[in-house]
């Protein structure tokens, strides 16, 4: 059950919100997911429904890679309602049974073809320290150029947004055949350790760390501790 109550019914909001309620019922099929708690904000609904119907139906990034950044985020989120839609659509959009298996697993990405290894890297950097390294920029911009490396970075922005919402709300992931994430969800932010000390932000390739519930995880290729802390002296933040 979510923390507050979700919204799925037009009779649940006010008629001068019926026509936000249509529009998201007409693109998505349903008031469902985050947009069951948004509702509460039907401008907020409507325009996180419009951000998102441009990422999903109007971006120009490849179906496989926009999925590929997707689920990379969502798994980072380790949020259980979009990886239950992802686990669909992304085979879907041209996601291989292998791919979604080092996402899931957070697994090394030397196995997998170079524009996927590029974009799922540069998704795991940036929700993990916040910032990219040029290397890991270098290699998505020369897949996708300047308009794809933009659209692509609000895509991930957008699926970072969504998490937000579905984990904080607690937004239950809808019934079904999806295998849970391996470890569940995190446990209390008060048991986390800071996010200066994630094995995943700043461990280096190859080496295997304790996540936050115990369980051992390969860490995969990011930028280290010194490298976070030469970008932050150039900005003037040391």
């Amino acid at each position: 059950m979510s923390r507050i109550p979700q919204i799925t019914s037009r009779d649940a909001v006010s008629p001068d919100t019926y026509p936000i309620f249509d529009s998201i019922v007409a693109s998505r099929g349903a008031v469902r997911g985050p947009f069951t708690v948004l509702m509460y904000s039907p401008e907020v609904a409507r325009r996180v429904a419009e951000y998102g119907a441009f990422v999903r139906f109007e971006s120009s990034l490849p179906s496989h890679l926009r999925e590929a950044a997707a689920t990379t985020v969502v798994r980072e989120y380790e949020c259980a309602y979009e990886w239950a839609m992802h686990s669909v659509s992304a085979p879907e959009a041209g996601v291989s049974p292998a791919t979604m298996a080092v996402i899931r697993d957070r697994a090394s990405l030397d196995s997998l073809p170079s524009d996927e290894q590029a974009v799922i890297r540069y998704a795991r950097e940036l929700v993990a320290t916040h910032h990219v390294t040029d290397d890991t920029f270098a290699a998505v911009h020369a897949i996708l150029g300047d308009k794809g490396t933009a659209e692509l970075t609000a895509a991930i922005g957008y699926y970072c947004a969504i998490g937000c919402v579905l984990n904080a709300l607690e937004v239950p992931a809808p019934e079904g055949p999806t295998p849970p994430l391996p470890g569940g969800p995190h446990p209390s932010p008060a048991l986390r350790p800071h996010p200066s000390h994630h094995p995943l932000a700043y461990g280096q390739t190859g080496q295997t760390g304790k996540r936050a519930n115990g369980q051992s995880a390969t860490i995969f290729p990011a930028p280290s501790v010194v490298a976070s802390h030469r970008r932050q002296a150039r900005r003037g933040n040391l």
